[in-house]
Formats: C-alpha cells, structure tokens, sequence
C-alpha cells in the first residue's frame, strides 16, 4: 500500500485531501500496487541445477545453484533457489536452507521470506519465476566432512511445513564438503 501527503513548501503543514466520501483527510492510499521484478535470464535458469519438486499445489522448486562446493568453517554457502508459482498461493511461508551432517543434525541454516521478505509468496502471479538467494555463514569449528542440504517451505505461524511429494523438504543433489 502506498500512502501520499501533500505539505504546504512555506509552513511545512499537512494539506487536506478531499476523498471520495464527505469526510476530509490528510493522506491518500493508492494500491495494492504490485512491483515488477524482471524474472531470471533463460542463460542463468540454463546454468542452475534442475529440480522438480512441487510444493502444496501452488509453488515448485524448478533449480538452484550452490556454491562453493569446497569450503572451510567459518565460510559462507551461497545457494539461490529459483521458485515458480503455478497458482494464486494465499499464504506467506518462510524458506529454509539446512546444511545437514551424515547424521542428519542441521550444522547451519538460515530461515527467511522469500528474497528477504520482498517477496512474499502470496505475491507471486502464476508462471512467474523467483530468483531467491540465500548465504549460510558455517560455524567456524564445523567439522571436516561432507555435508547435504535441504530445503523447504513452512508456515511462520504454525510451524507447520508445506507437504512436497511425501515429504515435507527437498534434499538438493550436491555434496558439500568441509575441509
């Protein structure tokens, strides 16, 4: 939602604004305005590792990118999801990314709306693509070894994570190793 004043330049006073209705106000609502973000280039979506994971009946996974592949504690993991909305999806889950040890325990994650909260899920339009990075800072004494990750949709209220083809997360193909 947008708001707009009106200020009078010389005494820096709110100005009236006159509205449909009777009543006068001091600021005006326009919206919902939606922005457009310009989706990810067909090279870049060429370049990433393809999944295809669908998430409830509204949201998929189509690929992402991790990188590096090679790291030492105390490093940061890069990994950018590309999501696709299949259908209007009334509501806003949060992503997570786990970094996951050969045991299964989470060693490092990072929980957050899609592209920082700017954008929320129930403001994807059908068939549009999000390009939606992310950066595990790892634990400086993570132990040498290999590693997997996952990721998943879940609801900040409940708690409750999005069903995906009987499971409730993706583990992507790559290894990770820590040296």
């Amino acid at each position: 939602m947008i708001q707009v004043a009106v200020f009078d330049k010389l005494t820096g006073t709110r100005l009236a604004v006159k509205s449909f209705n009777p009543e006068h106000v001091d600021e005006a609502r326009l919206g919902p305005v939606r922005v457009a973000i310009p989706s990810p280039s067909a090279e870049e979506l060429g370049a990433a590792q393809s999944v295809d994971a669908h998430f409830g009946r509204s949201i998929e996974l189509r690929g992402h990118t991790i990188e590096p592949r090679l790291i030492r504690g105390g490093e940061s993991l890069r990994a950018v999801l590309y999501w696709a909305s299949v259908a209007p999806e009334p509501h806003n889950y949060t992503v997570f990314v786990h970094l996951l040890d050969s045991a299964g325990n989470v060693r490092a994650q990072v929980d957050s709306p899609p592209q920082n909260g700017t954008r929320p899920t129930n403001t994807w339009q059908p068939n549009e693509i999000i390009k939606d990075p992310y950066r595990l800072a790892l634990p400086k004494d993570l132990a040498p070894g290999e590693y997997r990750v996952e990721v998943g949709l879940y609801d900040p209220v409940s708690s409750k994570r999005v069903p995906v083809e009987g499971d409730d997360h993706v583990n992507l193909p790559e290894r990770i190793t820590v040296r």
